[in-house]
């Protein structure tokens, strides 16, 4: 469940390609975070959507100039902030 702020919470899995946001928190336990962290996905960083199928499949993302390819069940526990306002202007 994502967490109540004023910010506009999604996860990543809600993105389409070539939306971005900012990496809010990690929905998951220390294994998850652990091998989140370790590619260097984390609280603060930019991440955007290369390319996704709807409701299968790997999601790629691009992070820091390099591509990672995540499974969509980790993809879901990624939860960004993205806020549609930005994107047009």
């Amino acid at each position: 469940m994502v967490r109540k702020t004023s910010k506009d919470l999604y996860r990543l899995t809600d993105l389409y390609p070539g939306e971005e946001g900012e990496i809010e928190y990690l929905d998951g336990g220390r294994g998850l975070r652990g091998k989140l962290y370790s590619m260097n996905i984390r609280p603060g960083k930019k991440i955007r959507v290369e390319s996704s199928f709807p409701f299968h499949g790997p999601i790629v993302v691009e992070m820091d100039r390099s591509t990672y390819t995540i499974g969509r069940g980790i993809a879901n526990k990624i939860i960004v902030d993205y806020n549609e306002t930005d994107k047009e202007s």
